[in-house]
């Protein structure tokens, strides 16, 4: 028996309709939805009632799961990343600070939560936020270095915070001559969060550090994050960790759980030294020699774009530029090298199809010398017996 294809999507057969069909049973009057006592209908309220009481608070103080005090938290270190003192010396993002800035009253330097959505440090958050959001955030977990305005969708950096009393206003021009590091060398940390995916939105690294860390009062806040791939960033705080009591008393409490951290110059030698190492595997290869993983492990290359972009890494970029020019002449040697003798093998194959050519038909001429020969002799005997043709 034929079967609407509504009733197969709903898990019917022809059986069984088939049997409804011969038997029908009478249908039962129901009752009309203006009687509530028997009415059938459920509203969404009764619903709503037949849940724990548990349940049905939870769900009216916070309609979204994802909306948690951890997410809301997450949402103020980024904007105070975007407000940093890094950020406000910074040539590249204080272009974006100096384009957004507005002025309300006599008051300047505030920036409408519309243009903070906009910045990549919010923006790659998920759940995407919102203006809402962001003001509920600031309202809920008040920041000392972020002022909400009162009456509109504002924020800035507090003007009696900033410049942070141990941060220069020329940060970005000093060189330690002992070290040859920078001054944000000195404060910056490599890491390589419990997930591998953490790193990608560099409010949330920030978050952890702040709140599961442990860091030190003299470290906060964070000034900013520098992914280098998913697993792993560059973290500049706000004080120096080169006091290698204060740090290694630091790393011995492994906070944050399962996160792997190093100085900028233990990660900087680490890396020289694994790039040594391929190198001498690899043939003299440079960089380049080293597997995309490796590479991503290490922060290679990508790291120096992050430098460039932020400027004043001094001495160090122009090194680390250096190696990657190096690199790039013997990449164009060996591409040269390869080209010349692609050439040289197409050259020899060309000439072998030539001769391959000229062989074949040397021997169809063979071939049909052969044949007229053969037909002359047969000729020749013929008209010797007398039949010829």
């Amino acid at each position: 028996m034929f079967v609407p294809r509504s009733l197969i999507s709903k898990g019917v057969r022809g059986a069984e309709v088939s049997t409804n069909l011969s038997a029908p049973k009478k249908r039962k009057r129901t009752a009309s939805n203006s009687d509530p006592q028997t009415s059938e209908t459920v509203s969404p309220s009764a619903e709503n009632d037949a849940q724990p009481p548990a349940k049905r608070a939870k769900a009216a103080q916070n309609p979204n799961p994802e909306i948690n005090p951890e997410y809301l938290g997450v949402l103020v270190c980024g904007m105070e990343l975007i407000f940093s003192d890094y950020a406000l010396q910074n040539d590249a993002q204080k272009s974006w600070l100096e384009r957004h800035s507005r002025t309300i009253g006599d008051a300047n330097s505030w920036f409408h939560l519309a243009a903070i959505l906009t910045h990549p440090t919010i923006s790659t958050l998920n759940p995407p936020p919102t203006q809402t959001l962001l003001q509920r955030a600031l309202l809920e977990h008040p920041s000392q270095y972020l002022e909400l305005h009162s009456e509109t969708f504002h924020v800035r950096r507090t003007p009696s915070t900033y410049p942070l009393p141990f941060i220069p206003v020329d940060s970005f021009s000093i060189i330690d001559s002992e070290t040859n590091l920078t001054f944000w060398n000195e404060r910056t940390i490599y890491v390589e969060p419990h997930t591998h995916e953490l790193c990608k939105t560099p409010a949330s690294v920030a978050y952890w550090l702040k709140v599961h860390g442990a860091l030190r009062e003299k470290w906060l806040p964070v000034q900013a994050v520098k992914t280098l791939c998913n697993s792993c960033a560059l973290v500049v705080l706000s004080g120096n960790v080169g006091h290698e009591g204060m740090w290694e008393g630091w790393r011995q409490k492994g906070r944050p759980e399962w996160w792997k951290c190093l100085t900028w110059w233990e990660w900087k030698g680490r890396r020289e030294e694994y790039v040594e190492v391929l190198r001498r595997e690899k043939g003299e290869k440079g960089e380049k020699g080293v597997g995309r993983k490796g590479r991503e492990a290490l922060g290679i290359g990508r790291e120096e774009k992050v430098e460039e972009k932020g400027g004043g890494e001094g001495t160090m970029a122009e090194g680390k530029r250096a190696i990657g020019g190096e690199a790039a002449e013997e990449e164009k040697t060996a591409l040269k090298k390869s080209g010349e003798e692609k050439n040289r093998v197409q050259d020899d194959t060309s000439g072998e199809n030539i001769d391959s050519a000229a062989k074949d038909q040397m021997t169809d001429d063979d071939a049909k010398k052969k044949r007229r020969k053969k037909k002359k002799k047969n000729n020749t005997k013929n008209t010797k017996n007398g039949t010829t043709r």
